[in-house]
C-alpha cells in the first residue's frame, strides 16, 4: 500500500489527530457529566433542590457551544482537508483525508493537469540548505480542483524535483498555472505514468469491406 502513496501531509494528519482526540474526549465528558444529568436525571438528581439551579438548559447549551463548537468546526475542516495522494495500480488517482476516506477519485483515462506551487524553505539542523514546500493542485476540466500540501527537494537548477519523482519526464514542457505555479500539459495516466493527450494513439477512420 505504501508504494501507492505519492504525497503524505504529516502536518494535516497531526493537527487532525489532535482535533479528533479532544473532540472525543470532551464529547465523552460533556455527554456523561453535563447532558445526561440535564436531560435524563436520575430519581435522586430530580429530587435534589439544587439540580434545577445547577443545570439550566439555555445557559448550559450556550456554554457548550462556545467550548465544544470550535472542535466541531475543526473536525469539519480536517474531514475536507486532503492528507494522502495515492495512485492505484490501475492508474486511478485517489485523494483521501486523514481518516482514509476518499475526497476525490480521478479515473486513469480522465484528462487532468497537475500544478505545483512551491517556494524555498530553509533546513534547520541538516546538511542540506534548502528544500521546496508548497501545494499541489489537481486540476480537472469542468470540475472543482483540490489542493494538498507537499514538500520536496531541489534540483541543481533550483527547481523542485517533485514532478520528476512523481513520474513526469525531465523534458516535460510545463505551463504557467492559474495559481502561478508550474503546470503540466493535459494528460491521462497509464501503467507507466503520464500520457500526454497529444501522444495518445488516435483511432483511424473506419473502413468497410467492398
Amino acid at each position: 500500500m505504501f508504494e501507492k502513496i505519492k504525497i503524505f501531509d504529516f502536518g494535516t494528519v497531526a493537527i487532525a489527530g489532535i482535533i479528533l482526540f479532544f473532540l472525543v474526549f470532551l464529547g465523552w465528558i460533556i455527554a456523561g457529566q453535563i447532558l445526561r444529568p440535564l436531560l435524563f436525571p436520575t430519581m435522586k438528581e430530580a429530587l435534589d433542590p439544587a439540580h434545577d439551579k445547577s443545570y439550566r438548559l439555555v445557559p448550559t447549551l450556550l456554554c457548550l457551544a462556545v467550548i465544544y463548537g470550535p472542535f466541531v468546526a475543526g473536525f469539519w475542516w480536517a474531514w475536507r482537508k486532503p492528507a494522502l495522494f495515492m495512485i492505484e495500480p490501475d492508474g486511478e488517482w485517489v485523494i483521501r483525508n486523514f481518516l482514509y476516506v476518499p475526497l476525490l477519485r480521478v479515473p486513469a483515462g480522465q484528462p487532468r493537469q497537475l500544478e505545483g506551487c512551491f517556494h524555498r524553505e530553509y533546513y534547520e539542523d541538516s546538511e542540506r540548505d534548502y528544500y521546496a514546500s508548497g501545494e499541489v493542485h489537481v486540476l480537472l476540466p469542468s470540475l472543482p480542483g483540490i489542493a494538498i500540501r507537499a514538500t520536496c527537494d531541489e534540483l541543481p537548477d533550483g527547481r523542485p524535483d517533485f514532478f520528476e519523482k512523481f513520474g513526469y519526464a525531465t523534458d516535460t514542457q510545463f505551463l504557467s498555472g492559474p495559481h502561478e505555479g508550474l503546470m503540466t500539459p493535459m494528460h491521462t495516466w497509464g501503467a507507466s505514468g503520464p500520457v500526454l493527450l497529444a501522444e495518445q494513439p488516435v483511432a483511424g477512420p473506419s473502413s468497410t469491406a467492398p
